[in-house]
C-alpha cells in the first residue's frame, strides 16, 4: 500500500513540474544584419506542442558569452530572466525556476563588456498547459516577431 502510494505521488509530481528543460544563446553579429532602431526584445519562435513551451527571442544585450537562464510565472505573466553566470541576486533565489543542470554560483567579480551583442535566446520550458498572456524578458516586452502562431 506505502509502495502505490507513493508511485501516486511521483507521478503527479512529475506531471506538475514546471521546468527551463534547456536554454541556449546565440551570438547572431555575424550572420544577421538587424535593424537597431528602435531596439526591442522580439520573438523569432514562439510554439508549444505536447506540453513544451518554445520561445525564441532576438535580443541586444552585452556581448558576455556566460549567461544562464531562469523563469517565473506570475498568473498571466511569464518573466524570462537571462544572467552572467557567477551572478544570483536575492530576489531571483526564491519562486524562480533555474535551466536544469546549471547551480548558481556567486562570484566577486562577473566577465561584463562595453559592448551589445546582438544575440537569439532559446527557453525550451516543460509543464505549462498554455502559452502566457504576457511574456517578458529582463523585465522587457517581448514585441512580435518573424514568427507564425
Amino acid at each position: 500500500m506505502t509502495f502505490g502510494l507513493l508511485i501516486s505521488i511521483l507521478s503527479c509530481r512529475q506531471k506538475n513540474d514546471v521546468r527551463l528543460l534547456n536554454y541556449t544563446k546565440i551570438n547572431l553579429c555575424d550572420s544577421v544584419k538587424p535593424n537597431f532602431s528602435p531596439v526591442y526584445p522580439t520573438f523569432n519562435n514562439k510554439t508549444l506542442r505536447n506540453g513544451q513551451l518554445n520561445l525564441s527571442i532576438r535580443l541586444l544585450a552585452n556581448c558576455t558569452d556566460d549567461y544562464y537562464g531562469l523563469f517565473k510565472t506570475d498568473s498571466d505573466t511569464l518573466k524570462l530572466f537571462y544572467l552572467p553566470k557567477g551572478l544570483f541576486p536575492e530576489e531571483f533565489r526564491k519562486g524562480y525556476i533555474i535551466e536544469d543542470g546549471y547551480i548558481p554560483e556567486i562570484k566577486k567579480e562577473v566577465m561584463s563588456t562595453f559592448c551589445d551583442c546582438y544575440f537569439e535566446m532559446t527557453y525550451e520550458i516543460v509543464g505549462l498547459k498554455e502559452i502566457p498572456k504576457f511574456i517578458k524578458i529582463n523585465g522587457q516586452r517581448i514585441r512580435q516577431g518573424i514568427y507564425s502562431e
